[in-house]
């Protein structure tokens, strides 16, 4: 994703039309990057339903932009103002939007899958209870997920493929 857009000033203040079409643009940009980056987790499901990259990566990212209707704000402009840190400079804004994006695509993924194939939702369903009920958490390392002890924080050395 190219510098020369300031994500910051429109993750911050955004104040028309224009600059909200320039956030849902680079939004775009970046969910299309991470899919093709990902495109193997689900080439299955967008293949056999004829379904493209854009519209699994357009179809993913349209809650972050569909406003509140008892607040009127925009999601991802209120998660942007309730990050912490605040946000202060480009590359912390990069982060928060490359981060969220990420986020927001596992969620639809899986949701994906899901919905293709019942039995790896079973799986999943089973996988995620016996997280929540032994006490481990999810964490990403390497661009992959893992399962890990709960006061495990982050991931040194080796790893279970």
């Amino acid at each position: 994703m190219g510098k020369n857009v300031e994500i910051l000033r429109l993750l911050c203040e955004p104040v028309d039309q224009a600059a909200i079409n320039q956030l849902i643009e680079q939004t775009f940009k970046a969910a299309l990057s991470y899919l093709h980056y990902n495109h193997k987790k689900i080439s299955k499901i967008y293949i056999g339903e004829e379904l493209s990259l854009e519209e699994v990566a357009i179809s993913a990212i349209t809650p972050l932009f569909c406003k509140d209707s008892q607040e009127h704000s925009i999601p991802i402009i209120k998660e942007a103002q309730s990050w912490q840190p605040p946000l202060r400079t480009e590359n912390e804004a990069l982060f928060f939007l490359n981060s969220v994006v990420g986020r927001r695509l596992e969620q639809h993924i899986s949701y994906m899958l899901k919905e293709h194939d019942p039995f790896f939702a079973k799986i999943l369903d089973s996988v995620n209870y016996l997280i929540k009920k032994n006490s481990y958490k999810r964490i990403s390392y390497m661009g992959r997920k893992y399962i890990v002890n709960n006061n495990c924080d982050k991931i040194n050395g080796k790893v279970i493929d």
